[in-house]
């Protein structure tokens, strides 16, 4: 029992003091299960994610790396938040500036971010292809790639434009699809 009882001591035994409290080894065992859980969440989240979710529903490859490398980073996040607040570190003096700075971001981001999503959109609905012809704002040209943030259209005199995502949303847009396999047959149920 002294051999159990010489272990217990030397893993509580403080290291440091972190705000009134001391850290030990045993706490720092803590954060890293904590981490490691998180860490392994995330991961089988992430892949299960694109298994069973992404994978149907026919998006992009570009987008479903988004979508899953940010579902596995949210967790790291949650797992470092748990892990560092439950050996006693007050995060609340770090989250009131980052909460601050991300509603500057926001406004800032604001386009970017509308053109994120209407691309995830446009991506996954697959409205616009490469190859088809399409006409917005009175031009007409030939779609020649869609990425999550803008579609580059070449047009029929030959200059190449970069269109916002979002365009494709709030514009009217008259899209001639590239074969006739695209176009929807009207008997179809």
């Amino acid at each position: 029992m002294d051999f159990w009882d010489a272990i217990w001591s030397v893993l509580n035994t403080p290291l440091t003091q972190v705000q009134d409290r001391d850290l030990t080894l045993l706490s720092l065992f803590q954060v890293c299960v904590i981490l490691f859980v998180s860490w392994s969440a995330g991961k089988i989240l992430s892949s299960s994610l694109n298994r069973y979710v992404l994978s149907k529903l026919d998006f992009n490859s570009s987008v479903e790396k988004t979508i899953s490398r940010s579902v596995r980073v949210s967790f790291y996040i949650v797992g470092l938040y748990v892990g560092l607040t439950s050996i006693g570190f007050d995060l609340a003096i770090v989250l009131v500036p980052l909460g601050g700075l991300s509603v500057g971001i926001g406004f800032g981001a604001q386009d970017l971010a509308r053109n994120l999503i209407a691309g995830i959109i446009t991506m996954g609905e697959r409205r616009v292809r490469p190859g088809d012809t399409i006409e917005i704002r009175g031009m007409t040209g030939i779609v020649k790639s869609v990425s999550l943030r803008s579609t580059t259209v070449e047009l029929t005199d030959g200059i190449q434009l970069m269109l916002a995502n979002a365009d494709f949303l709030s514009q009217p847009v008259k899209i001639h699809p590239s074969s006739p396999d695209d176009i929807p047959s009207e008997n179809a149920s």
